[in-house]
């Protein structure tokens, strides 16, 4: 099959940038009426085996927050296709798909706690995938207001029926304002712009908990880029590339219980590396506590 890069290298050459031109924007803090517990008592037993149990009735819950209007910043042009790419691949992998477009700061942090709050003693896992603009650590809600990574994630961390299950997070937003450099090439118009946001904010650290991954759309410091005529944002549709179409075009071998998570996201990563632009390039930045391998087997359904 011809790689997702090749397909559209012809047109994405080069970007266009739209970041915050001012920073007036404080980020979000949690002063909700919902405490959460920095130091849960892990009531789980450690199993004695390398694969995660993926044998529950569901696979779980996958929420999809697509922030494209702000009150002040550019509308994200073409990201509306994520929250399409992103339900056909997590569907695929047998999750249950919750879509939220446009959410207010308070809204997401809401959406999250609510998430955490629910029972998921039939689930596999949990995965929250989150489109914006942003800068490290932080993203953007409809209102201008930030919300800290680390305050999406707080819940979940003593989160009783997850523990002990993996706990996914993927950020497409930017973590800073430059682009890649590598090598020179003739500058031509590209459909591409970056989710990028928030100059003067402080730095978050993710916690080192167990059974968390994360998978940003570009390591700290850097740009994320997003195509505004049909392509979306490049890390979601080099995920949804591996997964939706290389797979169930091919051999199936993610669902076959051949391919294993970190295998699926190098396999992503080498998409969206192969794509080739004006000084840049992309690469998404993946932090784990996994504790053991992740498969997404086909999970039979019920009637």
């Amino acid at each position: 099959m011809e790689p997702f890069y090749r397909k559209y290298n012809s047109r994405l050459i080069n970007g266009n940038s739209d970041h915050l031109v001012n920073s007036e924007y404080d980020a979000v803090t949690r002063t909700d009426a919902h405490p959460v517990n920095l130091r849960p008592e892990l009531s789980y037993q450690i199993e004695d085996s390398d694969r995660y149990n993926t044998n529950y009735k569901r696979r779980g819950k996958a929420i999809i927050i697509n922030n494209l209007g702000f009150n002040a910043q550019e509308y994200r042009t073409g990201a509306d296709i994520d929250t399409v790419k992103l339900k056909e691949a997590l569907e695929y992998l047998g999750f249950d798909v919750e879509e939220h477009t446009d959410c207010s700061s308070y809204e997401m942090l809401s959406i999250v706690d609510q998430a955490s709050g629910e029972d998921h003693n039939d689930c596999d896992c949990f995965l929250l995938a989150v489109s914006t603009h942003g800068e490290e650590g932080l993203s953007l809600g409809s209102d201008d207001l930030c919300v800290s990574v680390n305050d999406m994630t707080l819940p979940f961390r003593s989160t009783q029926s997850l523990l002990g299950k993996p706990k996914i997070f993927i950020i497409q937003a930017c973590r800073g304002t430059r682009s890649m450099p590598f090598h020179e090439v003739k500058r031509k118009r590209s459909s591409l712009e970056t989710d990028g946001k928030i100059p003067d904010s402080s730095q978050t650290r993710q916690p080192c908990y167990p059974d968390f991954l994360y998978v940003f759309a570009t390591p700290i410091h850097f740009y994320a880029n997003r195509d505004w005529v049909d392509l979306g944002s490049l890390l979601i549709a080099a995920f949804w590339f591996v997964i939706t179409v290389a797979d169930q075009n091919g051999s199936k071998d993610i669902l076959e219980g051949r391919k294993e998570i970190m295998e699926i996201l190098v396999e992503m990563n080498k998409q969206l590396c192969g794509i080739e632009r004006l000084q840049d390039k992309q690469v998404a930045s993946i932090e784990s506590t996994l504790t053991k391998e992740l498969y997404f087997t086909t999970k039979e359904r019920n009637s």
